[in-house]
Parts: structure tokens; sequence; C-alpha cells
């Protein structure tokens, strides 16, 4: 069984579709499951992740109806009002609610998940990162008026490759793998205007936007590769080796 946070997000939904295609059960956990089940999960639980209580009762709800859970991956995304706003003007209500969903919530997930995985000696996790937790955004290609992705996401994802790499080491001997997928600019996703999608494209090697099967792929890949730990899979096209 593998638990996917967001699961009713665009990467998370395509993280169960890939996921199911290989003959993976999947529960999906999501904020917004009161509108609908993920078609191809087996189970859709309402669930904020940045909840203790809400995780708990999640976990314990998977763990009692299906007896195990051999994956974890983490994609929820939150974009609050104010979210794109300059460091100078950035408001510590956003500030703290976008940590509390990506960072928090990876670590409340996986606390309760570790154990479980622990007792039986194997357990893969997958944290959504992105290319701005290895590099700032290039500013000059945002038009004016248009915002760059803020401190707070770079903060968050580079949070979540180094919780990665410590749950690697720290977990090794009972079989638990811990890996990051990072991701450039998601084709299916909402652009900035201003003609900003050319203007990235254009700085990318391989000429092309990532999409989200090629996400949920990679994603797969980290869960299933048995070798494969405490890594951060930059999916950019080249872009951060320019």
């Amino acid at each position: 069984m593998t638990v996917i946070t967001g699961g009713a997000g665009l990467v998370g939904r395509a993280c169960v579709d890939a996921l199911a295609a290989r003959g993976h059960a999947c529960v999906a956990l999501d904020p917004a499951s009161a509108r609908g089940g993920v078609v191809s999960a087996v189970e859709t639980i309402r669930c904020d992740v940045s909840s203790e209580r809400e995780v708990a009762r999640a976990v314990e709800r998977v763990r009692k109806r299906y007896g195990r859970i051999d994956a974890f991956v983490h994609s929820p995304g939150v974009q609050p009002a104010g979210f794109g706003a300059d460091l100078v003007d950035y408001d510590l209500t956003v500030w703290k609610r976008v940590l509390d969903v990506h960072v928090t919530g990876a670590m409340l997930v996986s606390r309760a998940l570790v154990p479980l995985m622990a007792r039986r000696r194997a357990g893969s996790i997958v944290f959504l990162g992105s290319i701005y937790s290895v590099v700032a955004p290039t500013f000059s290609l945002y038009p004016d008026g248009v915002p760059a992705p803020p401190l707070v996401y770079s903060a968050s994802k580079a949070a979540l490759v180094g919780m990665a790499r410590w749950i690697a080491v720290r977990y090794a001997r009972v079989g638990i793998r811990c890996n990051v997928v990072s991701p450039g600019g998601i084709d299916e996703s909402r652009w900035p205007r201003g003609g900003f999608k050319k203007k990235y494209l254009g700085q990318v090697p391989l000429g092309r936007a990532v999409n989200v099967a090629d996400v949920a792929r990679a994603i797969v890949y980290a869960l299933e590769a048995e070798h494969l730990s405490g890594h951060n899979l930059v999916l950019d096209g080249a872009w951060t080796s320019v």
C-alpha cells in the first residue's frame, strides 16, 4: 500500500494513476477529497497534513483497513493569498502555512509511517521537491508585476532535501529508503503571463517543460529502485547544468 499526500492534486493524481497501472494500491490523502475521490486510488481520505490529529487518524485508518503501508509520496501544494509576495513584504502567517504543509506535513506523515515500515524492514519514501531546492529562480525571466517563486517555496523544498537525506541515513539499516524528485516548471501547471513560458523554455537545453507523466514516472522509479536512497532526482531538461 502506498500513501500519497496531495493525492487529488496535479502531481499526486498522476502518481496514483502511474502506480495503479503498475499494480500498486494507493490511498490518497488530500484536504480537497470531499469534492470527489481519486479514481485510481482504493480510497481517498480527507486530511490536512499539517494537522497532527488528522494525520494520525488517517494513518491509523489505512493501517487498520489495509494492514501494511509500503511506501509514502509527499506531494501537497498550497498557495494561500499573499504566497507570491517579495521577502520584504512577506506575511508571517503565509510563511508558516506553506512550511506547515510542505515541511511539517512531511515530518508528521513520516513520523507515523516509519515505525510501521521499520517493523517490516522495508519502506520507500519520496518527497516532491523543485529545481528551486538547488538553484534560485532566474528573476530576470519574470516580467514586471509577475511574482517569481517566493523565498518560502525555495526554503520549503530545500528543507525536504535535507530531511530526505537524514531519513535515508538514519533508517537505512531497517530497510527504509528516502528520496526527492525535483521537477522544473511543469507543462500542465499554471504559468505566469507575459510570455514567461516561452522565455523559460528558451533556457531549457532540452527545449520543453517536464510534464506530469514525466514526474510520476520518476517518482515510481524512486519508489522502486532498491539501491537509490538519499538522492535528489532533478527533472529539469538540464536547466541546472547550464
